[in-house]
């Protein structure tokens, strides 16, 4: 009788190892693709929001008033207030007799207004009542 020497077999490892390398290249293909989606979202998410605050920008410029305007017109007797306020109820006023703008909230319910750098910078004020003691 013959010996009989067990050789293993290198067509089927080789055949495994071609698989796994397929399968390995397959995943980073697709974490390529899911990287370039997911950047593509990111620039078009960017390019979105700057389209927006472009449009805001120009919209703000084109309908608003300086606080200069805003303040002249509230001198005059008329009430003032930003459209960039979330609060509809805020207006900036002056009180009959005083040279000093109030900050009127709630109805009759004022304190002294200090305009921050954005109110200061903003293009966006409105007239909101043309007698603002009525």
């Amino acid at each position: 009788m013959a010996e009989t020497t067990k050789v293993p077999r290198k067509p089927r490892a080789a055949k495994q190892e071609a698989q796994e390398t397929q399968e390995t290249q397959e995943t980073q293909e697709a974490q390529e693709t899911q990287e370039t989606q997911e950047t593509q979202e990111t620039q078009e998410a960017q390019e979105t929001q700057e389209t927006q605050e472009t449009q805001e920008t120009q919209e703000t410029q084109a309908a608003g008033m300086t606080i200069l305007e805003a303040l002249e017109k509230a001198k005059s007797g008329a009430a003032v207030r930003r459209k960039g306020w979330s609060d509809e109820r805020m207006e900036v006023i002056f009180k009959p007799g005083e040279s000093k703008p109030q900050y009127l909230r709630f109805g009759k319910y004022t304190s002294p207004y200090i305009p921050s750098i954005e109110d200061v910078m903003a293009n966006d004020w409105k007239v909101t009542k043309e007698n603002a003691d009525a």
